[in-house]
């Protein structure tokens, strides 16, 4: 979403609601977000509108994405209001498995998340004006503010139903195991890489199996301690367990929706990882230390020793990525 040998950078992440500014973005380095008022405003007409969406074409969805106004734009990635209770999110950088994950956090663990109705590809501008395939996911769109926007106008007790609900979201990603697939995103492509914090800026792998997994994150410890970047006493990784994990569960990917409801959004990052890899990131990820802090103190388990097992490596996944 700085950087030092103790913490790594909070990684940059996009959602359907976003702070905004008039500018638009055109690369990750470069200001905020951009958001067209008009992708808000129910009176402004939308370019599916009325339209049956199981009924219309890849050609006619992307001609949706290219006019639609812009609900977010930061970088390579965009996403469109296409009509009153649709988005579109794509861009090279989108992968098939984000709606893979999405469709098991909703239709398995029926956790608020935005259903996915269409998903489609089309060729598109990449990096030097080469052609690229872009993924493109049809979703719900989910009004409201995110909790990033809104946190410190909320009374304590909606703070507390907040923490309270997202909460419960992670107790029932981690309450499903996953045997029966390797480590990494729902549905990846072949050599489809895993993203997200516990992986580098760059992704790692894939990986065959969880002991595969394992092996590369105790290389890592055997790296931060040639270079006398270890803590004393960091014990190495054993893994027991895989379940559904988002890797980014922050206030900018939660929107408070009507009713004070809590929608998770953004499972770009999000796979088939070890029990309680959320909750070693939270803290990095979030930016927000009263969040999180109301979040975990009701959590069946913090996973502190994982937590600071991901702290202890963060040379290895930053400066010695490549090591």
């Amino acid at each position: 979403m700085g950087s030092s040998l103790s913490a790594l950078p909070r990684r940059k992440r996009h959602s359907q609601e976003a702070k905004i500014t008039p500018q638009s973005i055109i690369g990750p380095d470069f200001d905020k977000p951009y958001r067209d008022p008009k992708s808000t405003d129910d009176s402004h007409p939308f370019p599916l509108d009325d339209q049956d969406i199981g009924s219309l074409s890849e050609e006619q969805l992307y001609h949706a994405y290219t006019t639609g106004p812009l609900l977010y734009h930061y970088g390579k990635l965009k996403i469109i209001r296409a009509s009153k209770s649709l988005v579109i999110k794509g861009g090279p950088d989108v992968s098939k498995s984000e709606s893979e994950n999405m469709k098991f956090a909703l239709e398995t663990l029926h956790l608020p998340v935005p259903k996915v109705h269409r998903i489609f590809t089309a060729n598109i501008l990449g990096a030097f004006g080469a052609q690229v395939q872009g993924h493109f996911i049809v979703m719900d769109y989910i009004p409201g503010p995110t909790v990033e926007t809104c946190w410190e106008s909320l009374d304590k007790a909606t703070k507390e139903s907040v923490a309270q609900q997202v909460a419960n979201m992670i107790e029932k990603l981690q309450s499903r195991r996953i045997e029966d697939l390797p480590p990494g995103p729902l549905g990846r492509d072949p050599g489809e890489k895993c993203m997200g914090p516990w992986f580098t800026d760059y992704g790692a792998g894939p990986f065959n199996s969880l002991g595969d997994l394992e092996a590369w994150f105790n290389h890592k410890i055997d790296v931060c301690a040639q270079v006398q970047q270890l803590p004393t006493g960091t014990p190495r990784f054993q893994f027991n367990a895989m379940v559904l994990t988002h890797q980014d569960i922050a206030p900018r990917n939660l929107i408070l929706g009507e009713n004070n409801k809590v929608w998770l959004i953004d499972w770009g990052c999000a796979g088939v990882y070890p029990r309680g890899f959320d909750q070693a990131v939270m803290r990095e990820q979030s930016g927000n230390h009263e969040f999180t802090d109301m979040v975990l103190s009701k959590l069946s388990d913090q996973y502190k020793t994982l937590t600071r097992q991901y702290s202890a490596i963060a040379y290895g996944l930053s400066t010695g990525r490549l090591l």
